[in-house]
């Protein structure tokens, strides 16, 4: 293969040495920071330490590689400078990010931002390291080669595996160690670089063996095998076995994958975390990265879209089915749209999605909806409501209504409503507002404060008021009659409406949607200042204002 095609770090003369001074740190600088090179908590062609700088922040961990001056092959300083030119450009939020760097009397160094959570294989086998972050590392790491394969000058990385991938305190992945990687010259036809290099075996792609040339699609090889030591909990490479690994690895896991037998391959520690379609999937992307031949592997931003939608599998398994209520497939099944959802695919956030805009009972009378903290709430229809003078009621359409019809009431003071009910799906032992919904025919009258109506009704035989309604973002007004806590989802609820103030509502018409039973917890209705209130146009003719000395 011709040299031409090989672009080779070490020859380079930085194009950008001004910007790269700014990055200039002496070794009597790092000598401090690192107490004379005292912490060591990793090693390669060099050792690497962790150290700390003082800012104008306060104190900052960094990482400290020493490269080993004492190669006689120049291995080292050749690392030294790929790495140092690939992290000065090549800059992501899922790449190591350095922070410096030492070039002076034959110490070559490099300074990058801490880990503190160390290597993807220190953690392989830790069950705290959840299937929902090994999924997101995936992820990350997969960002990460899709940036570095991307560009107009890609990136070969040719030694990824879970020992080059750091993790921060918050379990963001970040690829490192770019010793080995090589830069695709601009408007090179051929994507691949040919020398010495060879990565780590285990995770080298076995048509270098045969081509003697490594690819982007190398790359994806070696992130497969990442992919199947987050899900075995265990590192590829065998001690002492290293020139059989790949076949180890590559029998292993066909032998499963063939027999569909996904579960043997998952680490025990784990195995009961995981969705069944997230693990299908992630064991479908992972055995694709290590496909024999090299065109039918995977980019990596294919990569990316697939492993997201294994988080969304496993998300939607961890956070939105716990949200819904332990009976939802019997509220499914009597909602009207029950056979919609059981002819279809949906997720479980789609059904609490649908919940919490609320779902209607096949009898049309009971609206079902969740509370943004999975407490129930029932609308139960004005049809379902008594008027013991039909004249002073008609059956009218309306929008944004969540019933086929609602009740128009044309004589405020006297509305003479019997509401006689039964929920349904109450939570026992939540407090719970019962609120009647309804709105104004005239829609000047609609107010986004508070607006005095004072309602009077009878409850428990007494009468009693409600005086100020509030609007909801679907224009519909709600006022609150009670509150109580149910100790089972079935309540019986009675209470007469009598009338409205038609002096403060003047003569406009209500339409009555019905009552609605909200958990207090999620009826949280900002308090809005008294003056604000009391001053409103639509409150001001309730109150007689005096100044304070008449008192």
């Amino acid at each position: 293969m011709s040299s031409r095609n090989i672009y080779n770090v070490s020859s380079l003369q930085f194009t950008k040495e001004t910007h790269k001074d700014s990055l200039l740190i002496s070794f009597e600088d790092i000598r401090l920071a690192t107490q004379n090179f005292d912490n060591q908590i990793g090693q390669g062609f060099g050792n690497t330490y962790k150290g700390e700088i003082i800012c104008a922040n306060g104190s900052t961990p960094i990482a400290v590689k020493r490269y080993d001056k004492n190669t006689t092959s120049g291995q080292g300083e050749k690392e030294f400078l790929s790495e140092l030119e690939i992290l000065f450009e090549y800059k992501h939020e899922n790449i190591i990010g350095l922070r410096g760097y030492c070039n002076e009397n034959n110490e070559k160094i490099l300074v990058y931002e801490y880990a503190s959570n160390g290597s993807l294989d220190m953690h392989l086998n830790d069950a705290s390291l959840t299937w929902t972050q090994r999924i997101k590392i995936g992820i990350d790491v997969a960002i990460a080669l899709d940036f570095l394969h991307g560009g107009s000058s890609p990136v070969i990385h040719r030694d990824i595996k879970s020992s080059n991938i750091l993790l921060h305190s918050d379990w963001k992945a970040k690829v490192t160690d770019f010793g080995l990687s090589a830069i695709v010259p601009i408007n090179n036809e051929i994507d691949f670089v040919v020398d010495d290099a060879c990565g780590t075996p285990g995770y080298i792609d076995p048509q270098y063996m045969e081509k003697g040339f490594l690819t982007r699609e190398s790359d994806i090889y070696s992130f497969g095998v990442v992919l199947f030591e987050m899900l075995c909990g265990r590192t590829a490479c065998l001690h002492g076995q290293e020139e059989l690994v790949n076949l180890v690895i590559r029998h292993y896991i066909e032998d499963h994958y063939d027999k569909r037998e996904y579960d043997w391959l998952v680490f025990e520690g784990i195995k009961d975390k995981i969705e069944p379609n997230s693990l299908i999937a992630f064991v479908r992307i992972a055995y694709q990265c290590l496909n024999n031949k090299r065109e039918d592997r995977p980019t990596a931003s294919e990569v990316v879209l697939d492993l997201k939608k294994v988080l969304e599998f496993q998300e939607d398994y961890e956070i939105w089915k716990p949200k819904l209520p332990r009976d939802y497939n019997e509220i499914i099944r009597v909602s009207e749209t029950s056979r919609i959802l059981y002819n279809s695919v949906v997720s479980n956030k789609d059904i609490f999605d649908r919940f919490f805009k609320g779902i209607r009972l096949r009898n049309g009378k009971v609206c079902f909806s969740l509370s943004c903290n999975g407490e129930r709430n029932e609308l139960l229809s004005s049809t379902t409501f008594s008027y013991k003078d039909h004249r002073l009621h008609k059956w009218r359409s309306t929008q944004k209504s969540r019933f086929q019809r609602v009740a128009k009431m044309v004589n405020l003071s006297n509305l003479r409503i019997q509401i006689k009910i039964k929920t349904q799906f109450l939570s026992p032992n939540v407090i719970y507002g019962a609120h009647l919904v309804f709105k104004f025919s005239d829609t000047k009258m609609t107010s986004n404060e508070l607006m005095y109506v004072n309602l009077k009704y009878q409850m428990e035989s007494e009468t009693r008021h409600a005086y100020f309604a509030t609007c909801g973002d679907d224009d519909w007004m709600m006022i609150e009659l009670c509150r109580f806590i149910p100790h089972k989802k079935d309540v019986h609820f009675e209470v007469l409406l009598e009338s409205l103030s038609r002096y403060y509502c003047r003569s406009s018409a209500i339409y009555v949607e019905g009552l609605f039973f909200r958990a207090v917890d999620d009826a949280t209705l900002k308090m809005a200042p008294a003056k604000k209130v009391l001053c409103d146009p639509s409150n001001v003719k309730c109150f007689k204002w005096k100044s304070v000395s008449n008192f």
